[in-house]
């Protein structure tokens, strides 16, 4: 197989399944319901589907479970604390909790969202079987052969190992090619030595290779193109909203922000907001099957944003050794930051302008991290004597 990716042609002729690896739809934030997961299964060919190993599922429910018992094992400590503390009786607060029963309703609820999502996505979950994978995995663990490297963590490669022999396996069943997405080189590595499976670095770049580029999709790209970057349009309007929602609600980590004097801070971002924006790239389209009138539309917006960060400075008293709060500050950093945005527009004809179509904007919630600034506390003009 060739290293690089099908051309438009092969893939619409050729591949009839894709895969995703855990770390790009951990990237996605496992947001099935918003931005590129969700928008994947309308970019894609109805005769594609998805094939999901189910190592992959379980990677998938591990990680977010890694939050859940976190957050179990906190409120499980604060009723005994509360308890400790107060003498209390906290034992209905702890009957509440295990009533919860919250790690395995947990666990339920994620392995579900993932096996609706290969559903909803034309696939299914390949089940973790194959006595023959085992031989094949430890031949090639000692050939150091992909997705085995030269590491010394080739131990923990054998999900991966496992995973891409099952996806060539039913490739290999089913006489046909797969597209397996995903950013660690193992895959690639592997994909590159394969005769069945190619390999896309990113949702983007597998939902690329479907993007509509016939002259009728070239019309509705321009039009759309010079709607969203004409602020004062009604398109551009809304885009401009969307932005300032999405930036306003996103989830901001302020934890790389430091003092040079403070013995410690604590600096929790307070508001946030889009001071400019600019559309970088082509816009890609793609057409929805038997709807010849709605298009999905993917745009990457590179946005600046001023975010308010209140920062409270601690010191450290060596005679009582505790810390004491010296006070509180706003400060304002900027941040830029790529954000995806899907439009999906119904009723678009040629002879009509962006604003007379029905177009509705997503934007997956966004988790961002600001870089690291310095702060000080301002002490005020010293006093005057």
């Amino acid at each position: 197989m060739p290293k690089d990716l099908p051309t438009a042609t092969q893939a619409w002729e050729d591949v009839t399944f894709f895969s995703i690896d855990t770390n790009l739809i951990q990237a996605a934030g496992y947001n099935f319901a918003q931005g590129a997961l969700h928008q994947l299964p309308n970019q894609l060919p109805e005769s594609i589907g998805l094939q999901l190993p189910e190592i992959v599922v379980s990677e998938i429910v591990k990680h977010r479970m890694d939050s859940v018992h976190k957050a179990h094992k906190q409120l499980k400590g604060a009723a005994d604390d509360l308890q400790r503390l107060t003498t209390v009786d906290v034992s209905k607060v702890q009957g509440s909790i295990e009533e919860l029963n919250a790690i395995e309703a947990a666990t339920q609820h994620f392995t579900q969202q993932v096996h609706d999502y290969a559903a909803q996505c034309r696939g299914a979950v390949l089940p973790t079987t194959g006595a023959s994978a085992v031989a094949k995995l430890f031949a090639d663990y000692f050939a150091q052969r992909p997705p085995f490297g030269l590491s010394e963590k080739k131990k923990a490669e054998f999900p991966d190992a496992m995973c891409l022999w099952q996806l060539e396996r039913y490739a290999k069943d089913n006489n046909t090619i797969g597209i397996i997405a995903s950013d660690d080189n193992g895959w690639k590595q592997y994909a590159a030595e394969s005769e069945t499976l190619y390999c896309a670095s990113s949702i983007d770049e597998l939902a690329a290779l479907f993007a509509a580029t016939n002259e009728h999709a070239n019309s509705i790209k321009e039009k759309i193109a010079a709607a969203v970057k004409d602020a004062g349009s009604p398109l551009g309007t809304a885009l401009t909203d969307a932005l300032n929602q999405h930036i306003a609600n996103a989830q901001w980590d302020a934890s790389e922000v430091y003092s040079g004097s403070s013995h410690r801070l604590e600096a929790e971002p307070s508001d946030a907001h889009v001071a400019s924006y600019s559309i970088d790239g082509d816009i890609s389209v793609w057409s929805v099957k038997g709807e010849p009138t709605t298009w999905i539309v993917e745009l990457t917006v590179r946005v600046k944003a001023n975010v308010d960060v209140s920062v409270e400075f601690f010191a450290w008293d060596s005679i009582d050794r505790e810390e004491l709060s010296l006070g509180a500050q706003e400060f304002t950093t900027e941040e830029e930051v790529d954000v995806d945005v899907f439009l999906t527009c119904a009723d678009v004809h040629l002879e009509t302008e962006p604003s007379d179509w029905d177009t509705d904007f997503e934007i997956a919630d966004g988790n961002y991290s600001l870089e690291g600034f310095q702060v000080e506390l301002d002490y005020g003009p010293p006093d005057d004597y």
